[in-house]
């Protein structure tokens, strides 16, 4: 089901559990709120704009390859 409230991210350079777990903090330290981190993608509530995800996800060492509603 679509959340129009919600983004989902592509995110390159991510391979293992570290790696999800080091996305999850960096969306929450951004004060973000992240549904369901995988390797590969991350879904985020609360309406948040792409710059601030980008800035959480490259902030983090990774690469956003896509920004879309979820």
């Amino acid at each position: 089901m679509s959340d129009e409230n919600s983004v989902k991210v592509r995110i390159g350079g991510m391979s293992c559990g570290g790696c999800v777990r080091g996305v999850a903090r960096a969306i929450e330290k951004a004060g973000l709120k992240g549904r369901d981190v995988q390797v590969g993608e991350a879904t985020i509530d609360g309406a948040p704009t792409h710059e601030a995800v980008r800035a959480a996800i490259e902030g983090a060492g990774f690469q956003v390859l896509g920004i879309e509603n979820a």
